[in-house]
């Protein structure tokens, strides 16, 4: 594999439902829809692989965050295919996932992403779960961030459980649902 490259959506994999076509199926609901959801997924573009720019990194290829090749800041959006979408799993192909432990490894863990985590950021443990990434650093990165957490890491920007209004930085939460 070159310095740049694609994975097709090889981590669908033709044999692989749309996940909207499976719950279908499980829901026994829209069974006229489900040819065009797997048909979707089976024509979904390449996936950019890159290597890495920032140091220290393991010199293996990544997924990219974009198209263009962005590989910064230290978040995994790139894995949303694992988590909440559900179409990169442990059913992907060895090299699928092989990239995506390496995304894990790069952005979690050699970018010290844990440490600026907030909230949204805890989807990475279970991204990496769903990649079958070393359960072992998942629980030692999740032990750390626990014990230097402050109160406001599942805080910030969500509604006190009082009712009185907070500032998200924009207005009250208050505001933003319309006194909802």
């Amino acid at each position: 594999m070159g310095p740049e490259s694609a994975v097709g959506c090889g981590f669908c994999g033709t044999d692989i439902p749309a996940p909207a076509a499976l719950y279908s199926q499980i829901l026994n609901m829209d069974a006229d829809r489900r040819d065009k959801w797997q048909d979707i997924v089976d024509h979904l573009p390449a996936y950019k692989v890159i290597m890495p720019t920032r140091q220290p990194n393991q010199g293996l290829p990544v997924y990219a965050k974009n198209e263009a090749g962005w590989d910064a800041p230290n978040h995994m959006i790139q894995l949303h295919a694992a988590y909440p979408c559900e179409v990169l799993n442990l059913a992907s192909s060895p090299e699928a996932l092989q990239i995506a432990r390496n995304t894990v490894h790069y952005y979690f863990v050699a970018q010290e992403g844990y440490k600026l985590m907030n909230e949204l950021g805890l989807s990475a443990y279970v991204m990496g779960a769903r990649v079958a990434f070393d359960p072992e650093i998942l629980i030692d990165k999740m032990r750390y961030q626990a014990e230097t957490a402050g109160k406001e890491l599942l805080d910030y920007g969500w509604a006190p459980l009082s009712g009185e209004e907070c500032d998200y930085g924009g207005g009250t939460f208050h505001d933003a649902t319309n006194g909802r």
